[in-house]
């Protein structure tokens, strides 16, 4: 996709997914996923609305580099 392309898709609401940590501090990516499964099954989708993760909620700030690959590749 192009630039155009992408900037067409990102409308309606956005939906910012605060990263899940276990009691570890460690990601919980199986949390993730089935927080971003119940939002998309919620409606969420292409072209009606778009989710951020990791969002804007501290977390985004505190990742490391991996963390955050990780984080963006279990919401996809």
């Amino acid at each position: 996709m192009n630039y155009s392309e992408i900037k067409a898709e990102i409308i309606g609401p956005a939906v910012l997914i605060m990263t899940p940590f276990d009691s570890a501090y460690k990601l919980n990516t199986d949390a993730l996923k089935k927080n971003v499964r119940l939002i998309v099954n919620g409606g969420i989708s292409r072209g009606k609305g778009f989710i951020i993760c990791p969002a804007g909620t501290g977390e985004y700030n505190t990742l490391s580099r991996e963390e955050h690959i990780e984080v963006v590749s279990a919401a996809q």
